[in-house]
């Protein structure tokens, strides 16, 4: 029973650092996407 209960709280947590990455990765991608537009703009 403590077993099935470890494993579904490393099986939580992986699913959060994911989400977590998954974030992050998002906001990167928008700040990259933002900053090289406003580049261009001023070229």
């Amino acid at each position: 029973m403590k077993r099935d209960e470890a494993t579904l709280l490393k099986m939580k947590l992986t699913e959060i650092v994911n989400d977590f990455k998954a974030i992050i990765a998002f906001y990167l991608t928008q700040l990259w996407i933002s900053n090289l537009k406003f580049s261009l703009f001023l070229v």
